[in-house]
């Protein structure tokens, strides 16, 4: 499989690039700066640019068969992810391909949720400390619930740095655990990829 991926300097997002490398994928990543990649492989691209500019976006995704986001929040911008997931929504729309997973977070809600008492709680508590970070992962949520796209959107709990395990439990009602490996969340798109289980859908991931 052709994968881009965008986030891809990010701790999840290595995760993601080393896994999917060493699947046997091709991939391709855009980065601002080249040299905070440091992987270096024969299937992997490595693209210089802004992902929130338009023309970016469509040199990354040009023939891949699906796009992976690990874009978090940045340190000036609190509403980054939105603003690079409109630009990934409207070229995807427009030129492909319809395949798009993303890393969300578990304090965003989807229709259908049934969250237990803990998840509510942890829900409540995120948004509250969380503030424009969290509405804006809401705001991505329900524009890509609009669109035509063949989305998923992973909610993991709160991430940690440990190794990936593969043991890890996965709902559409409510946060299965407190905490999960990015190691973790990375193996499940990539499998997510492969499987397509969870089209046009918001699974929580946690240990």
């Amino acid at each position: 499989m052709r994968i881009a991926v965008l986030g891809a300097s990010g701790r999840t997002g290595r995760q993601l690039v080393s896994q999917a490398l060493a699947a046997g994928h091709e991939v391709r990543v855009l980065v601002r700066r080249s040299e905070t990649i440091t992987e270096s492989h024969p299937r992997l691209t490595v693209l210089t640019g802004d992902a929130e500019d338009p023309t970016h976006v469509r040199e990354l995704v040009r023939g891949v068969d699906a796009v992976v986001s690990a874009v978090g929040p940045g340190r000036d911008d609190p509403e980054a992810c939105s603003h690079v997931s409109r630009v990934v929504r409207e070229v995807l729309e427009a030129e492909g391909p319809q395949r798009y997973v993303y890393v969300s977070g578990s304090h965003v809600d989807m229709p259908g949720d049934s969250k237990d008492f803990i998840g509510r709680v942890a829900t409540r508590v995120g948004r509250l400390l969380g503030g424009r970070i969290v509405a804006d992962k809401q705001r991505e949520l329900d524009a890509l619930r609009a669109s035509k796209l063949d989305w998923t959107a992973v909610r993991p709990s709160q991430l940690t740095n440990g190794p990936k395990t593969g043991r890890y439990r996965v709902s559409t009602l409510t946060p299965p655990g407190a905490l999960v490996a990015r190691a973790d969340v990375a193996d499940f798109i990539l499998k997510e990829l492969q499987e397509h289980r969870h089209g046009r859908q918001a699974p929580f991931i946690a240990r």
